[in-house]
């Protein structure tokens, strides 16, 4: 009987981690959504915002020497990934890994943010 009794609670086990593992992944799906509709609701807010449309005005929010335009970009930072508003970036001056939002039309990278 023991052999019966240790098949049972060996598929009680597996059955309970098969759904642990089926929820975890329902979560990640989850998050996954929720992430890409706020990055989604950020690329339209960055790209109708009139605070955002020209260099001067990005300035006047980021401050001068915050904002690249694309031949900027690539003297200023090494570009790991885009997902657009955002491009992962490492600074050439110091090493150090960040996010730069943009915008598509005028193309503008600003508001660096180190990575923590």
């Amino acid at each position: 009987m023991t052999n019966a009794s240790d098949r049972d609670a060996s598929q009680r086990e597996a059955e309970h981690n098969y759904h642990a593992r089926a929820s975890a992944e329902e979560a990640r799906g989850r998050a996954r959504a929720a992430a890409e509709r706020a990055r989604r609701a950020a690329m339209a807010d960055i790209n109708t915002d009139p605070d955002t449309s020209s260099r001067m005005a990005l300035e006047c929010t980021h401050g001068a020497g915050n904002v690249w335009n694309g031949a900027e970009l690539t003297e200023h930072f090494t570009v790991r990934g885009f997902a657009a508003p955002f491009v992962l970036v490492t600074r050439k001056s110091d090493g150090v890994d960040g996010v730069l939002a943009f915008r598509h039309r005028p193309r503008y990278y600003f508001n660096f943010v180190p990575s923590p």
